[in-house]
């Protein structure tokens, strides 16, 4: 007699505990093979559940689609961390919408817990063998798209190609494809496909999509939660910047949906005013969270506000009122005041950037973008002398001298009878000591005797 995996595993069970066990696990001709008795029933468990795009717009009531768009979708699995024995097979069953192109599909990958195998990606069905990283069996994958129903059907099973007597199952009646799930989801795994939406469906038309999963002998479970999305219109924004930078200057939004992450742009020297119907911000603002009113193409303009800086004024060394002033990027300095300095000529107001100096006039324009400081250049102040010859004669009559420099020569007069001496100036520590023919003066200055 030749006794089976399942037969085996509840001997031992009898021996051990005094009863009889039902194993639905891997063995003999397959799951499901034993009884229904009772006793400790071994088996897998199967929660599941639907992934599919969320598409644009709210994510619960919109997730709008577009024609010709790929859906990629994943069906997920787990065995729950209180089943008594891993899967060894698992049938997928789904039935894909009338609005998706079937002739597009794809099937992408599988998972099974910390293995992911996309020698499937791109196929659209076929049988295929897989090891198994760290297991002694591989992995057998069927799968297949009837194209005329639109049904897709996915069978994986473990092959242990050492036990063809045994229907390819693996010897030990508690292996399989997918353990009891952990903390290291080792029980968890998902098949992946792709499928376009058609290029004709229509507007508003629903996309349905969900599956049913069976576990062994488990009865069948339909993922929960379902997948749908709705068809809509894209519309192409184009992003007019005026002037600003930004990466991408187009996005696509759906019609029905609202605006969302829009993008903000830069400028330097202005604050981005957001985006508007029309240039200079004329026509309608647009915002995130408004609703896309309109199916056809439309162009969005950036609004810009020129930023305000504070200038202050360094007279270095004379003084001015004020001693700040407010000025816009991109617009002229307007009047600026005239600083005063004793003894110097003001040449003007210099600016500084990057180490170049430039001179700055009311009617400049603004061209550094933050606060600054405007520095007053001056000159020596040069002045004209006149000499008095105090009924004499001198020539020259003038001179011109400079502020803070020496006189340098100056003419001597001249008048019949009267010997002119040149000024002297004594030095601060002279004392007054009068002679009789040098009369002493308290200018400091001495004078001949006539």
């Amino acid at each position: 007699m030749i006794i089976t995996r399942f037969q085996t595993l509840a001997l031992s069970l009898t021996a051990l505990f005094g009863f009889t066990a039902t194993a639905l696990a891997c063995g003999g001709g397959g799951p499901g093979d034993g009884n229904n008795g009772g006793g400790i029933i071994i088996q897998s468990r199967d929660p599941n559940e639907m992934e599919g795009p969320f598409g644009y717009g709210d994510p619960v009531t919109q997730r709008f689609v577009f024609p010709d768009e790929w859906m990629n979708y994943k069906i997920h699995f787990e065995n729950m961390t209180n089943a008594t024995a891993s899967a060894c097979e698992i049938r997928i069953n789904a039935s894909l919408s009338d609005n998706l192109d079937w002739s597009t599909f794809e099937f992408s990958e599988v998972n099974l817990g910390s293995q992911t195998d996309t020698t499937f990606f791109g196929k659209k069905g076929g049988e295929y063998v897989v090891p198994r990283q760290g297991e002694a069996f591989k992995l057998k994958m069927v799968f297949a798209l009837n194209d005329t129903t639109g049904g897709l059907s996915c069978y994986l099973r473990a092959w242990d190609e050492t036990q063809a007597d045994q229907g390819y199952w693996p010897a030990d009646v508690l292996a399989g494809i997918l353990p009891p799930n952990d903390d290291t989801g080792r029980g968890e795994g998902y098949i992946a496909y792709r499928v376009k939406v058609k290029s004709a469906a229509a507007s508003s038309a629903r996309i349905d999509s969900s599956a049913t999963i069976v576990f062994d002998t488990n009865d069948p479970i339909t993922t929960d939660p379902a997948w749908w999305n709705l068809v809509t219109t894209p519309v192409q924004v184009w992003f007019d910047v005026q002037g600003g930078l930004m990466w991408s200057t187009f996005a696509t939004v759906a019609a029905g949906a609202t605006y969302s992450d829009l993008p903000a742009p830069s400028r330097v020297g202005y604050t981005f005013g957001g985006w508007w119907t029309g240039a200079n911000g004329t026509g309608a603002a647009v915002t995130n969270g408004m609703p896309v009113t309109t199916t056809a193409d439309l162009t969005l303009y950036a609004k810009w506000t020129a930023e305000s800086y504070e200038v202050t004024l360094d007279a270095a060394g004379g003084s001015v009122d004020p001693a700040t002033l407010t000025v816009t990027f991109e617009a002229p300095y307007g009047v600026l005041p005239v600083p005063v300095f004793a003894g110097h000529t003001f040449d003007g107001w210099l600016a500084e950037t990057n180490g170049v100096r430039f001179g700055v006039s009311s009617a400049s324009v603004v061209s550094i973008p933050t606060n600054h400081v405007l520095s007053a250049s001056w000159s020596l102040g040069v002045f004209t002398v006149s000499f008095d010859a105090q009924g004499g004669a001198v020539s020259p009559g003038s001179k011109a001298v400079t502020f803070s420099e020496a006189y340098g020569a100056l003419p001597v007069p001249l008048r019949a009878g009267v010997q002119a001496v040149q000024e002297r100036r004594l030095p601060p520590s002279h004392l007054c000591r009068s002679r009789k023919d040098t009369p002493c003066l308290r200018s400091g200055r001495r004078t001949p005797t006539p």
